[in-house]
């Protein structure tokens, strides 16, 4: 299994994604600190450099939401949850 499908099916179960901003994953995960981004679509964690300070500094910020504003983190947990990720909604995506 790739790490856009797996993280597609983590999401649907509310697990937050922290990912690394290189390949598919660039264009699925959205980091919710990221104020250039609208944020409907902010949906998780996001690092660019691929060692493990890129790492930490997004695990450090996703603790920090998580034990700093719970209010925010469940709503954002039930946003993942609710994410169209049918074929439908790529298609039409698409096509528009």
């Amino acid at each position: 299994m790739d790490g856009v499908a797996s993280t597609m099916i983590a999401m649907r179960y509310g697990s937050i994604p922290i990912a690394r901003k290189t390949g598919v994953l660039n264009d699925s995960v959205f980091d919710i600190d990221d104020n250039t981004i609208p944020t409907q679509f902010r949906n998780g964690f996001t690092f660019w450099t691929p060692d493990e300070q890129g790492l930490n500094g997004a695990l450090d910020r996703a603790f920090s939401h998580y034990m700093n504003d719970n209010q925010s983190w469940q709503q954002l947990v039930q946003k993942v949850m609710r994410i169209d990720l049918s074929w439908d909604w790529g298609l039409i995506s698409v096509t528009v």
